[in-house]
C-alpha cells in the first residue's frame, strides 16, 4: 500500500495489512535512473521494502487511478484477467 500527502506526494510504502476495505496499492509502470540499478545490492531485493523507499526524501509522486485492480503474476490469475476483460 502506498501513503500520500495531500499534493500527492508519497510518504511511506506500507506492507499489506489485514485492515479492511479499500486502499492504494502500488503498482504500474516505473522509470529508474541508472543510478538507482546500480545501488541495488546483490541478493534477494524487495522493491517496496529496500529500494522505493529510499527516494521518498527527493520527491515520489503517485497518482490515483479509479477502475478495476487485478493481480496476473499466476497462469490462472492471468486466465481470468482474459475472460473479465474480453
Amino acid at each position: 500500500m502506498t501513503e500520500r500527502d495531500r499534493n500527492h506526494r508519497v510518504t511511506a510504502f506500507a506492507e499489506k495489512t489485514t485492515r479492511e476495505g479499500p486502499g492504494l496499492v502500488n503498482g504500474g509502470t516505473y522509470l529508474f535512473m541508472h543510478a538507482v540499478f546500480a545501488s541495488i545490492p546483490n541478493g534477494p531485493v524487495s522493491l517496496e521494502r529496500d529500494l522505493f523507499p529510499r527516494p521518498l526524501d527527493l520527491g515520489v509522486y503517485a497518482q490515483e487511478q479509479h477502475g478495476m485492480f487485478t493481480v496476473i503474476g499466476a497462469p490462472e490469475d492471468y486466465q481470468r484477467a482474459q475472460r473479465i476483460f474480453r
